[in-house]
Order: C-alpha cells, then sequence, then structure tokens
C-alpha cells in the first residue's frame, strides 16, 4: 500500500481501519510513504524484474531489510499493534520516485538498462498520532533495527589508522534490560555481532592472533556513537520512542511504567540509554596478507 506524503502530514489515516477490519483484505502487505510525489505514480513504474510494480516494491523492501537492514518489516497488523501500544511510536518505509514520473509506466523504461523512472527507498517516516513528524535515514533506520534486534546482516564501514575496512555482520544480537530507578527510567542495550572482513585498504599483518582487535574497537565506538546521536534525535526533533524501549519497560518493570502508559513520551524524554556494542571479526576471507597492495 502506497501513501502519499501529504495525506500523513493532514494525519488523514482513519482509512486504515476500513482495510485492518475487512475480512476480504489481506493483512500482510507492506505499507510505504511516498515522498514528493502521488501514491499512484511509484505503482506504475514498470521494471524488469516482476511483472507488477507493487510486487517489485515488495521485493525491494524485503531484500533491503534482510541484507542490509535499510528498511522496516512493518505490515499492516504491525502498523496497528504499535498504533495501539502504549510504549511505542510506529514508524514506515519512504520511498521517492527517481527521474520523470510519465516515462515509469512506459514499456521502453523496462527494456533500458538504465530506466528513466525508478522508485529508491529513501528513509523512514514517523507517525505520531498518525500524523508525519519527520524522517530517518537509511543508516538511522538500521541504529533503530540493531536496537530491536532485527538485524540480519549489513556491512559497516569504519577507518583504522589511515585506511578503510569493511565489516559484514552475518549473525547480530541485541539484549535490553529495562528498570525505572528513582523516577528516570533507565535502559542498558547490548548489542553483540559476528562478522567478517569484507575488504579493505588497510595495510597490516593479519596473521596475528591480535589482528582485529585496533578494527573492532573501531567499529564499537563508530556504532555507539551513532546510535546514541539517533536516539538523541528521536527524543530532540521527533519526542517519540521509535525504538519500542517503553514496551520494554512494560514488560520488565510495570510497577513504574504505569505512571506512564498514558503519555509514555514524558518517560522516554528523560530516560537514561546506555549502548553497549561488541564487534567480533571471525574471518578475513581467503588472504590473511593485502598481497594486492604490496
Amino acid at each position: 500500500m502506497a501513501i502519499s506524503e501529504e495525506v500523513t502530514k493532514k494525519g488523514m489515516l482513519g482509512f486504515l481501519d476500513f482495510v485492518d477490519r475487512n475480512r476480504e483484505i489481506r493483512d500482510d502487505f507492506s505499507i510505504v510513504i511516498v515522498k514528493g510525489n502521488s501514491a499512484g505514480d511509484i505503482l506504475q513504474v514498470n521494471n524488469m524484474y516482476k511483472k507488477s510494480a507493487s510486487l517489485k516494491l515488495f521485493t525491494q523492501l524485503t531484500t533491503m531489510q534482510k541484507d542490509w537492514g535499510g528498511a522496516p518489516d512493518i505490515k499492516l497488523n504491525d502498523y496497528v499493534r504499535i498504533y495501539n501500544s502504549q510504549g511505542q511510536t510506529p514508524v514506515l518505509a519512504a520511498v521517492k520516485l527517481a527521474g520523470d514520473p510519465k516515462k515509469g509506466g512506459n514499456v521502453e523504461n523496462m527494456k533500458s538498462e538504465q530506466p528513466e523512472s525508478q522508485v529508491i527507498v529513501d528513509s523512514l517516516a514517523v507517525l505520531k498520532a498518525g500524523k508525519l513528524v519527520g524522517y530517518a535515514s537509511l543508516y538511522e533506520i538500521r541504529d533503530m533495527l540493531f536496537v530491536q534486534n532485527k538485524i540480519k546482516s549489513t556491512v559497516i564501514t569504519s577507518i583504522f589508522g589511515k585506511g578503510k575496512f569493511g565489516y559484514r555482520i552475518t549473525a547480530s544480537k541485541t539484549e535490553v534490560s529495562a528498570k525505572d530507578l528513582n523516577g528516570v527510567p533507565n535502559f542498558h542495550i547490548k548489542i553483540e555481532t559476528e562478522g567478517t572482513l569484507e575488504g579493505t585498504d588497510i595495510y597490516h599483518n593479519f596473521k596475528d592472533i591480535f589482528a582485529f582487535e585496533g578494527l573492532e574497537d573501531s567499529i564499537n565506538k563508530k556504532m555507539e556513537k551513532e546510535i546514541k546521536e539517533f536516539i538523541n534525535k528521536t527524543k530532540e526533533e521527533f519526542n517519540a520512542d521509535i525504538f519500542g524501549l517503553g514496551e520494554l519497560l512494560r514488560d520488565q518493570d510495570y510497577k513504574h511504567f504505569k505512571q506512564y502508559k498514558d503519555n509514555w513520551d514524558d518517560g522516554y524524554a528523560k530516560a537514561q540509554i546506555h549502548i553497549n556494542f561488541n564487534s567480533e571479526i571471525k574471518r578475513s576471507g581467503l588472504r590473511k596478507d593485502p598481497a594486492i597492495m604490496k
């Protein structure tokens, strides 16, 4: 389902009640917000991968979520559940149309190696009380999915010394402990990841048993800083808990959550959130030495 940006700004999402209530309509489809164009424009863009534009977009969102963590896996039933929760604000993937929308429906656009019109997964729309309050970038979507323990695979690029390297995550696990201390909600988020060295322009001896320690420390500092900055952004710009931390506090410390159940935004605004990111590079690929750069 595609919804225009204009509709979300006005808060006109009441029609979702009809879709959710109707037993003849499936509830396992994705919902996207269309930036800058009418919602119908993106569903008219032909492509060579799928016969239907909506099926192509569904595959695009699924792939983006599984392979990189750049899109939330939000279906209609997920949106309704989060919208009615006491400790979380719903979000939806946002897309935009690149190119001429009039040429998107042409058969020639489907045949071209460089289409004149295509749909791009652009960002994340934050919807508070049914109204659009702002957007988050693709990297910030990944930060959110890390906190929610929904990252399946992604690549993190970081700096070590005078060069860069890529870290392909193959396994990720997040644990969150929530407790109200002296009237202040406290969250400790521990993110454990494993992966491989994807590529590097660093001349470094990877045969050493401690070769990866400096690289891992670089990743950990970068991601902790990145996630903390995004959390602060959700507090200052959106005043909305899109991570679902309020729901975790409700599950783990309901006695103290009861004071926030009617207005979790106040509790989230003053919450103390601690991030611990740990990376572990298991392998360096087929080579230990960077032979190409010798």
